[in-house]
């Protein structure tokens, strides 16, 4: 009783203290923002340098957040997925012996539900590989895509129970083997220009998505209807990767830990 008391007082303080930030904001309007006085030139930057084909420093993608992710604040992006990756691997060390338990969960759903789900997932299956592929284009991208794939695995552990799944197909050896490509990707594509710059004697940089003063690297592809950035895309299927196979540790770990409790 003491410990759901607690829990409630910190869900409400939490609660209290986004309420008391979004009135201040409300109240005070601009004054709370700083640097205002900079945001329409961002804007500008933003607009003239995400997708412009006369422009050849633009990042050539079409959807403005996946070019400040990947283009304008690539390495944020880039230590943000590393230390992810890292997580991921640590928690794994942590708790493998979950995705191997032997003494899971057998309860399922119905066959109806079975074989109804099963086009279900198929379709979310298509949904999340959409949003990575088309990311650059339209909003999405390897978070979001990733995200919904995570929730498909998760979802299909409670439709055809957790035994079924988790040690046959979903293993902590296959799930490292993915993080270990997806880092080899990453590392790969973030320093292909600057590694090709080093032996070529060229300027090239990290992360470097497309032309930069001085260096004229850069990866287009003709996607039907205009020219489009390679590397945004490339990066975006990394991050799907990374993001599903982290979310799908994490929920697993919580819901199998929660099973194992109830039994013991």
């Amino acid at each position: 009783m003491r410990s759901r008391r607690r829990e409630l007082g910190i869900a409400l303080l939490i609660v209290a203290g986004i309420t008391a930030l979004s009135a201040l904001l409300g109240l005070m309007g601009e004054l709370a923002i700083p640097l205002t006085a900079s945001k329409r030139l961002l804007k500008e930057l933003v607009e003239e340098l995400a997708y412009n084909p006369d422009n050849p420093y633009s990042a050539f993608a079409p959807a403005y957040v996946s070019a400040v992710v990947w283009d304008f604040r690539g390495l944020d992006t880039l230590y943000e997925t590393i230390v992810f990756i890292a997580a991921t691997i640590f928690a794994l060390n942590l708790y493998h012996e979950y995705l191997g338990e032997a003494e899971l969960s057998r309860h399922r759903l119905s066959v109806i539900l079975q074989s109804t789900a099963k086009i279900q997932i198929v379709m979310a299956t298509a949904v999340s590989a959409s949003l990575v592929a088309r990311g650059h284009i339209t909003p999405g991208g390897g978070f979001q895509g990733g995200a919904l794939l995570a929730a498909v695995v998760i979802a299909a552990t409670t439709i055809y129970s957790l035994k079924s799944l988790v040690g046959r197909f979903i293993k902590h050896e296959l799930i490292l083997c993915l993080l270990g490509l997806a880092t080899l990707l990453l590392l790969i594509a973030s320093s292909k220009w600057a590694i090709v710059g080093f032996f070529t004697r060229a300027p090239g940089y990290i992360l470097q998505n497309q032309a930069k003063p001085g260096s004229l690297h850069g990866f287009l592809f003709w996607d039907g209807e205009h020219w489009v950035s390679g590397s945004i895309l490339v990066y975006d299927l990394i991050e799907y990767i990374v993001i599903a196979c982290g979310l799908i540790v994490l929920l697993l770990v919580v819901i199998i830990g929660g099973y194992r409790e109830r039994v013991i």
